[in-house]
């Protein structure tokens, strides 16, 4: 199967045992990503006419977070995320960092390859901070209650209240 990825020159290909993705991205340059080493994959239904919706976007978030619970719960070995997790704060908070600073120099990339950099650093910093809240145990549905509550606010009058109270 092949599909052109929107707004990328990237096509993708699915080997027909399903083993490897291809993107291919421009004449004579691809490269195979074998599933074993992908994280978090899952067999989906590919459609070139269709685009996911923005709740199925929201569902990878969940269902990203609830394998990472289970990931600290279970502390599987050969886990990427089990190394980070077993770091703790300073080795997620590492990364974090590290992501930071990638996302903010992809940001200034142009282009479309700038745009696919730079979504492609904001994923990471996103999974990473994933990671840390799953250590500390909080969901993201905690983090989303959240953000609603401070929906409608103004950030300077949020940030002068919490001056105030301290």
């Amino acid at each position: 199967m092949r599909f052109q990825l929107p707004g990328s020159s990237l096509s993708l290909a699915i080997a027909q045992d399903r083993s490897n993705i291809v993107f291919v991205g421009g004449r004579n340059h691809s490269t195979s990503i074998a599933f074993r080493h992908v994280a978090f994959f899952r067999k989906y239904q590919f459609s070139p006419m269709s685009q996911p919706s923005d709740s199925q976007h929201l569902e990878t978030l969940s269902r990203v977070m609830q394998t990472l619970r289970e990931r600290a719960e279970q502390l599987p070995e050969g886990s990427y995320t089990t190394k980070l997790l077993r770091g703790g704060p300073e080795k997620i908070g590492e990364k974090l960092l590290e992501e930071s600073r990638e996302l903010i120099e992809a940001a200034s990339e142009s282009g479309p390859e700038g745009r696919d950099h730079f979504v492609y650093e904001a994923g990471d910093l996103i999974y990473h901070t994933l990671v840390m809240l799953a250590w500390r145990g909080v969901d993201l549905d905690e983090v989303a209650a959240e953000l609603a509550r401070r929906e409608g606010t103004s950030g300077l009058v949020e940030k002068a209240s919490r001056k105030v109270q301290d």
